[in-house]
């Protein structure tokens, strides 16, 4: 998959991610933007929900974990 710079992405957390419980959507995805990737692995900054709704993380994933 293809990547670009504020491109909406969908991210699956891995078995063992923390810190994401409150922010996985009913379809089981937490929803984020694209801001940088190589060709395996992308910067994402994820929005977060539950008790600390409004905030954001930036974090690097898999490419394959994302839709």
């Amino acid at each position: 998959m293809k990547f670009k710079i504020g491109q909406t992405i969908r991210y699956t957390p891995g078995t063992g991610t923390y810190g994401f419980e409150d922010s996985i959507k009913a379809d089981g995805f937490v929803y984020g933007i694209v801001i940088g990737f190589s060709p395996t692995r992308v910067r994402v900054e994820l929005q977060l929900g539950g008790q600390r709704s409004g905030s954001t993380v930036t974090r690097c994933v898999d490419a394959e974990s994302l839709r």
